[in-house]
């Protein structure tokens, strides 16, 4: 019991990282108040809670700044790039429904197609650009390559942010809000960390391999 319940019990360990996560959560929010800064303020979350808050290295604060800082200008540019070409896609989908034409159902199964493909990339790009120091067009290359491969986690990916979203804004309290994100995150580690270490270069190559500890939580 007293290990359980001390100063470095499972329970005190379980609070700290539940404190940790919704301070992350709110950093994130805060930076994405601006809607252009989506990507590189998504891409700081995921990094700062694998590295500081599951992994136990570094302060979220510290972590969540390096972060924002490095992926800032390319992030912005995707963020505008993704919302231009979301906005495309269903109003292509709204402009197909309101006007049926011949081949009507293959247009809508195209547009279908094209949104569940962008946002299985979407999902991965988050944590590609994360980790990964390359231009923009690899990383989107990246992506969609591990999108693919890994469908079953991708698809899951995109299926739990869905959850999530609706959670917060139809079923349960605002206030969630500050903290669903942050477990969704957390959870979501467990199988993108795997999807990301089979791209990684081996461990005696890389000086910065905290990704590769065994103690994790």
């Amino acid at each position: 019991m007293s290990s359980f319940l001390g100063p470095d019990g499972h329970l005190m360990t379980a609070l700290t990282k539940l404190g940790k996560l919704i301070f992350a959560n709110l950093l994130w929010l805060l930076c994405c108040v601006p809607v252009i800064t989506v990507v590189p303020a998504t891409t700081s979350f995921y990094y700062t809670v694998t590295k500081s808050i599951r992994r136990d290295c570094g302060y979220v604060a510290e972590e969540f700044f390096r972060s924002m800082q490095r992926t800032l200008k390319k992030g912005i540019l995707f963020s505008i790039a993704g919302l231009l070409w979301g906005a495309a896609l269903w109003y292509g989908r709204m402009y197909a429904v309101a006007n049926e034409t011949e081949g009507f159902n293959f247009l809508l199964f195209a547009y279908d197609v094209l949104i569940a493909v962008s946002a299985c990339v979407a999902s991965c790009l988050i944590p590609v650009f994360s980790r990964f120091e390359m231009k923009m067009t690899g990383i989107l290359k990246l992506s969609f390559v591990m999108a693919v491969r890994y469908i079953y986690y991708s698809a899951l990916l995109v299926a739990g942010t869905v959850l999530v979203g609706w959670l917060v804004i139809v079923k349960l309290p605002m206030l969630c809000i500050v903290i669903l994100p942050g477990l969704w995150c957390y959870i979501s580690t467990y199988f993108i960390e795997r999807m990301l270490l089979a791209y990684m270069p081996p461990a005696g190559d890389d000086k910065d391999a905290w990704y590769r500890e065994q103690k994790q939580s």
